[in-house]
């Protein structure tokens, strides 16, 4: 993982996706592609894929941590069956209420609750939400 956080810091690096799908990115992977993702400013419109990894809410606070920076501007996040609940609904409401870039989010094959949903309501409607397509099965 550290070789791939180098290589997305690079002033060279032209990469428009990534795909983290079927990984385990928990622990210190996931603090080193959240702190990744503080600095993305350079990669313009990045798509970052990591459905099917454990995530859990714990995870997804990391992960919107890094979100919520202002020069990150990842533009779609796919979290497709990640273990997510109601409670990462609201860290990622904080991201959509943060002026974020993100324009794409895929939650589906998780059990977000209907408060979960409530909560990503809420920030779908806030003037600062840029989200264009959101995807789940709620």
């Amino acid at each position: 993982m550290d070789k791939l956080i180098e290589a997305l810091l690079s002033e060279n690096s032209s990469l428009k996706e990534l795909d983290l799908s079927d990984n385990d990115l928990s622990g210190s992977r996931l603090k080193k592609l959240c702190e990744a993702l503080r600095r993305l400013e350079t990669l313009g419109s990045v798509r970052i894929r990591m459905g099917n990894n454990d995530l859990e809410d714990s995870g997804v606070k990391e992960l919107c941590d890094g979100l919520k920076s202002s020069d990150c501007k990842l533009e779609t996040l796919r979290l497709a069956q990640c273990r997510l609940g109601k409670q990462s609904c609201e860290h990622l409401k904080s991201v959509l209420l943060n002026n974020s870039s993100l324009k794409n989010l895929d939650l589906s094959n998780n059990d977000l609750q209907d408060s979960g949903v409530k909560e990503l309501c809420d920030g779908l409607k806030s003037e600062l939400c840029k989200l264009e397509t959101l995807r789940s099965d709620f």
